[in-house]
């Protein structure tokens, strides 16, 4: 079992490595409705040999920051309006070097970040991205992670990816996040979220 896993990350990495060597990737994107009326879309890797839903958790750190910051690239230079990307922190890290406060301001319409794999709080960076204008999602995975600074200042505006296990933690914040989610179930029941983010899992090209 163990040898197999290894095999398939392995392989995996390998057609991550490739794509960035080769600057071969592409973006598909799947829809995200907000009161059944289009809000965005979310920004998918399309690279060779990896399905559109294959779990990018298996890529190693030091690969993942290079094709996150090639499919952020991608997105900056896309007409697209209000495309959501998944991103972990040491990749946002990389990027605020990257670029300058003043050319993120250029960009910040056009993208909102779900973070993922932070496991500390990180209150400098998640405001940084605030104040320079940008929606800021986490992956329910990071919600106890998040300080109440972050909460009470609004730093985050909502979580991406709500499992049975977190939905009741986040039920506490219903007034202060929206809701990323596959489940119609939750936007359904208004009493508890109001603001509730769809992910059509339609996968659409440009």
């Amino acid at each position: 079992e163990y040898y197999n896993k290894y095999i398939t990350c392995k392989s995996f990495n390998n057609s991550i490595i490739k794509a960035v060597i080769n600057d071969d990737i592409s973006l598909v994107y799947s829809k995200l409705t907000k009161n059944n009326s289009l809000l965005g879309y979310l920004a998918i890797p399309n690279i060779k040999g990896i399905s559109e839903d294959a779990e990018l958790g298996l890529a190693d750190s030091k690969i993942k920051i290079k094709l996150e910051t090639k499919i952020l690239e991608e997105v900056l230079k896309s007409s697209l309006q209000n495309v959501f990307v998944n991103v972990n922190i040491q990749t946002l890290k990389n990027i605020l070097n990257i670029y300058s406060d003043s050319e993120i301001l250029q960009f910040n319409k056009n993208l909102s970040l779900i973070i993922d794999e932070f496991s500390e709080p990180e209150t400098n960076i998640l405001k940084k991205l605030k104040l320079l204008g940008l929606n800021v999602y986490i992956n329910a995975n990071n919600i106890k992670t998040l300080t109440i600074e972050d909460i009470n200042n609004e730093y985050v505006d909502g979580v991406y990816n709500v499992s049975s296990e977190s939905y009741k933690y986040i039920e506490m914040f219903k007034d202060k996040f929206e809701l990323i989610t596959t489940n119609k179930d939750y936007s359904d029941d208004n009493r508890i979220f109001k603001n509730i983010i769809v992910m059509s899992g339609e996968i659409i090209i440009f």
